[in-house]
């Protein structure tokens, strides 16, 4: 199902007047009702097929006799980045992470990540004889009871964990956590599965750990203990290194080195040791080479992103050793013309 955007408000958490508009839709000459109204940020992610339905499911969830906080909007099918979207509202209240839907379809993937991630989705269909049936019969109770008892163990669960090891004064993770965290994983610190782990986090700082970022990556785990989150690692290491997802992680392992404020390259010792990390199990003599070239020549003392993306381009596109398929003319990075142009060299 195509997704009717166009026509939806800014729902970005900005204040508005709470009237709904009324506007002409040209291709179908017929009038659509949008929902404006005023959010606080927090409360369910309310889904509907047309901007009619979704004004409706709107006005009915906050009813005085429901009561039920909507914090965000969408139109259409729900697929995975809605699931996120609803889970990341659970920073806020655990309860949260839910989605109330009418007249939509939920793709596999969304659903599989629901399950994973334990966002709770009620939906309903148009022929449904009453919505306020159909739509809130099983989720008033739901929401107004708050998290399951299971829920709300695993999370403490999740909390004291993170007291284990979080510094008492800071209330953060930091590198001395993270070490005694390792040695009880029985995992180096240098292990790229802590920088997987900090990438499920999303944590923004190198070496430290929020408590908000280390709920949210234990949670998406379902690992509420030590021994849950040892055996979680191999399995987040299959999900990394799928190839939907380790562009994205390899990006971030640099984003994840940028310690200074405005940094925005990263020096040629520790872009060895993270490209050995990161890269040398899949790209072996790629990284091989590239590190050795890096370490004799002396035009770069630093990378930047765009250098440290063509890298991860080059080991994707381009036969080694061969290198039949590089073209110079094209767009990629002078460091890696010379690179090419010191191999081909030594070939020789």
């Amino acid at each position: 199902m195509d997704r009717d955007v166009g026509t939806i408000p800014n729902y970005s958490g900005e204040e508005s007047s709470g009237t709904a508009k009324r506007e002409e839709s040209e291709s179908f000459g017929k009038e659509i009702y949008i929902m404006d109204f005023k959010r606080s940020g927090e409360g369910v992610l309310a889904v509907a097929s047309t901007t009619y339905s979704l004004n409706e499911l709107v006005e009915f969830l906050e009813s005085p006799t429901v009561k039920i906080p909507v914090g965000a909007l969408d139109l259409g099918t729900i697929t995975p980045v809605e699931i996120w979207k609803a889970f990341e509202m659970s920073d806020r209240k655990r309860y949260f992470s839910t989605i109330l839907a009418f007249d939509v379809d939920v793709t596999p993937e969304a659903i599989q990540l629901a399950e994973q991630l334990q966002v709770k989705m009620r939906r309903s269909s148009a022929a449904s004889k009453k919505k306020s049936d159909s739509i809130t019969s099983s989720t008033t109770d739901l929401f107004r009871s708050g998290p399951s008892k299971a829920t709300s163990k695993e999370m403490d669960r999740i909390d004291h964990l993170f007291n284990q090891y979080a510094n008492t004064s800071s209330n953060l993770i930091d590198p001395e956590g993270i070490e005694e965290l390792c040695s009880n994983l029985e995992v180096p610190h240098t292990d790229i599965r802590i920088l997987m782990l900090a990438w499920k986090m999303k944590a923004e700082k190198q070496g430290y750990f929020t408590q908000e970022e280390w709920t949210r990556g234990l949670k998406a785990l379902r690992a509420d203990t030590l021994s849950k989150l040892k055996k979680a690692l191999p399995e987040l290491e299959k999900e990394v290194r799928r190839q939907s997802n380790f562009a994205d992680f390899y990006a971030y392992a640099f984003r994840y080195c940028l310690t200074e404020e405005k940094q925005k390259s990263i020096d040629i010792e520790t872009i060895c040791q993270l490209l050995d990390i990161v890269m040398g199990s899949t790209f072996r003599a790629q990284v091989d080479y590239f590190v050795e070239y890096l370490k004799i020549q002396n035009d770069y003392k630093v990378i930047n992103m765009d250098q440290w993306m063509g890298f991860y381009r080059f080991c994707n596109e381009i036969s080694f050793p061969e290198m039949t398929e590089y073209n110079p003319e094209l767009a990629w990075p002078l460091v890696l013309d010379s690179f090419v142009e010191w191999i081909s060299e030594k070939q020789a």
